[in-house]
């Protein structure tokens, strides 16, 4: 991947941005066409799927490169760092074929090893 500098990188947890400016404040990054600006809606919320949520989701929602511009509200959620992580088992149900994606880990593990 292209473009991103050094002070860039993934959410590792949930992340929601109050989006309610008159000029796009979040960009994400797309492979082809570079920094992408998220469009403001008006009373909107922007929420960016951490690493933390696609394995969760067992890789349904992806853990998007994005950059935030100054004068941005922010909140950051995520797990205990002594939790153990892994897909949910009811989504797992739900696909029926489709195995998990990621083994079980120990969050603060996780983080260290990024």
């Amino acid at each position: 991947m292209s473009g991103p500098g050094p002070s860039h990188g993934l959410s590792l947890s949930y992340r929601l941005i109050f989006a309610h400016y008159s000029i796009p404040r979040q960009h994400w990054w797309h492979d082809e066409l570079g920094w992408t600006p998220v469009e403001p809606v008006e009373g909107a919320l922007v929420v960016n799927a951490g690493d933390l949520m696609h394995i969760l989701t067992n890789g349904r929602f992806k853990s998007l490169l994005h950059r935030a511009m100054v004068n941005n509200t922010a909140y950051f959620y995520g797990r205990p760092k002594d939790a153990k992580v892994s897909p949910l088992k009811k989504l797992i149900e739900y696909d029926g074929n489709n195995p998990p994606l990621f083994h079980p880990v120990i969050w603060k593990e996780y983080l260290e090893a990024k």
